[in-house]
């Protein structure tokens, strides 16, 4: 963020000094913040995509966890009331829980890996063109101002594209887990309880 504020407080510092009706700094800012804009809309938007489904997906697993816990709680009082309610039982439950809580901690943290990488790529973005700005000499090469900056904002836009693929990709997998992880709680719970049963 402080990286896009010096350069847009450069340009606008240095657009003051030119006198034209179409200023080549100042849409060249213009450009520069679009670009700067979309990778932050994106960011926000996937960092509230993630926390929605996450809040969705531990719903749903503790949901699974209560339904198992009642149904194996009247198993339990038929067939082995003497382990009913016991250490062993939390303990069945705090470990497949465990490992819920693993998988989403795992897909979550990719997730915010690329973004973090993303923020490092919007920062580096507003830096090269600072110091291009610095290099380049807007009296001899005034019309050719705009277009010097192509390149590092079309890269910039290919680099947005390839995040948003990355994190689609990571996105699917943690949608892919919504059915497969209560599934997985429930195996995991019933298992447990069975063998408690068996020991009985």
């Amino acid at each position: 963020m402080k990286s896009f504020l010096v350069i847009a407080l450069a340009i606008i510092a240095t657009a003051g000094q030119i006198s034209a009706q179409d200023n080549p700094l100042l849409t060249t800012l213009d450009r520069v913040t679009e670009v700067y804009n979309e990778f932050e809309e994106f960011k926000n938007a996937s960092r509230f995509a993630i926390g929605d489904h996450i809040r969705f997906l531990s719903g749903a697993v503790l949901n699974v966890v209560i339904e198992e816990m009642n149904s194996w709680s009247v198993m339990m009082k038929q067939k082995c009331p003497a382990l009913r309610n016991t250490a062993a039982q939390g303990e069945v439950v705090s470990r497949c829980a465990e490992d819920a809580v693993f998988i989403l901690a795992f897909h979550q943290d990719a997730i915010f890996d690329i973004l973090e990488d993303m923020n490092d790529a919007s920062n580096a973005v507003s830096i090269r063109v600072f110091e291009e700005l610095i290099e380049f000499n807007i009296i001899t090469g005034y019309n050719d101002f705009d277009s010097h900056f192509d390149s590092i904002l079309v890269a910039a836009r290919n680099n947005l594209n390839d995040y948003v693929n990355q994190v689609g990709v990571e996105m699917a997998s943690l949608i892919a887990a919504t059915t497969t992880l209560q599934e997985d709680v429930r195996s995991c719970i019933n298992a447990a309880f069975m063998k408690i049963i068996k020991s009985c």
